[in-house]
């Protein structure tokens, strides 16, 4: 697994990712997934994810391919859609959810929301309809995108205005039920469906074929035993020691990581909290001045990256802390860096989440065998 920053070649430290677990990479190399050729990946939309910086959202170079199915070129207003014939019955149960919500018609759309009859159940229709009636603006200016097929799993994806113009998006998973169907609104419970959810808007943006410098696959589960998806990326797998080996000279991801964690232990905190951008840095002197104590006892710890994710612009840094049995106990967690426009690199998004930081953490907060376990090479 060859892997290389976009402006410099990675330090030749001798302890690669090879190196460290090379019995279990070895066996790994040869299996009938990693050597899948590329032109097998084909089928499918290949969609950046959104990632964040703070508060604010972009693309970025880490992917998710997906088996959507489109309407048409472009959204496919919801009256239209309603005057289709449904190509299947999955399909025409999602047309009488969309047209009982859009008319606030309980009798209609409150059975996707319960299948129960007593007189609470019945009253929770009526609420929840009416509060998503209100909420997507009456659906007045709905469109539908298209549908994805997943596991058990089919979601359609459809839109409204937002604030400023921009489009709102969600999704409606609709699965059979006895004598019916079900039609659960998207929401952060399921992470990777909300994640896709905040995707979609950037899928003119998707290159046609895999990058060639993506070379590992992270698959994510929609829900517990689920069919996972695999998330596509560029990474380099050094096994650094944070606080202790040599700076690396020429992979810069890496070495601004190093010198902004070393700030830390050094006691420079003015430098440390610098490293961040703005709305963090905020938060981490605050953290400093209230509970430096029990920050520096977490955040000086030994610790070992094991993973640097080229999400450009955003950056992954995947790690365990401690050492010996302790680092073995220890569950891997990831920071993130931001490169901007010129290049400089910034540490960010420190207590700031949004979808795929969920994903990211409920599909790696693992012990470190089982994370590098679930890591595939393309």
């Amino acid at each position: 697994m060859t892997i290389l920053d976009d402006r410099k070649s990675p330090p030749s430290t001798g302890r690669t990712f090879f190196a460290a677990l090379g019995f279990f990479l070895g066996l790994l190399a040869f299996s009938p997934l990693a050597s899948t050729p590329r032109a097998q990946e084909a089928g499918g939309l290949l969609l950046p994810m959104e990632g964040h910086v703070e508060k604010e959202k972009l693309p970025i170079a880490l992917y998710a391919r997906i088996p959507f199915e489109t309407y048409g070129e472009e959204p496919v207003a919801l009256d239209d859609f309603l005057e289709r014939r449904p190509g299947d019955p999955l399909e025409a149960a999602f047309q009488d959810l969309m047209r009982g919500l859009a008319d606030n018609d309980a009798e209609a759309a409150g059975p996707f929301i319960t299948s129960e009859e007593s007189e609470a159940a019945l009253e929770h229709r009526r609420e929840k309809v009416a509060l998503w009636h209100k909420a997507f603006g009456g659906f007045d200016d709905a469109e539908i995108l298209g549908r994805l097929a997943y596991d058990d799993m089919t979601l359609f994806f459809w839109q409204v205005p937002g604030r400023g113009g921009a489009p709102f998006l969600r999704s409606f998973n609709v699965r059979p039920r006895p004598g019916g169907h079900t039609g659960t609104l998207t929401s952060s419970a399921w992470p990777l469906t909300a994640a896709l959810v905040d995707a979609l808007p950037y899928r003119d943006r998707a290159p046609a074929t895999l990058p060639e410098r993506v070379n590992l696959a992270l698959p994510v589960s929609f829900k517990l035993g689920g069919e996972p998806v695999p998330l596509l990326f560029e990474a380099y797998a050094p096994q650094f020691e944070l606080f202790s080996d040599p700076l690396p000279q020429t992979y810069q991801p890496l070495r601004f990581y190093a010198q902004t964690w070393r700030h830390l232990l050094a006691g420079r905190y003015d430098e440390f909290a610098a490293s961040y951008t703005e709305g963090s840095e905020k938060k981490i002197r605050r953290q400093l001045e209230s509970q430096r104590q029990a920050f520096l006892d977490i955040a000086t710890q030994p610790r070992t990256v094991w993973l640097v994710v080229h999400a450009d612009p955003l950056y992954f840094v995947f790690y365990t802390a401690g050492e010996g049995r302790l680092a073995e106990k220890s569950l891997v967690r990831f920071d993130s860096m931001w490169r901007d426009d010129d290049g400089n690199f910034h540490m960010t998004n420190y207590l700031y989440e949004q979808d795929l930081d969920r994903v990211l953490r409920d599909a790696t907060q693992l012990h470190l065998n089982e994370f590098l376990g679930k890591l595939r090479p393309l």
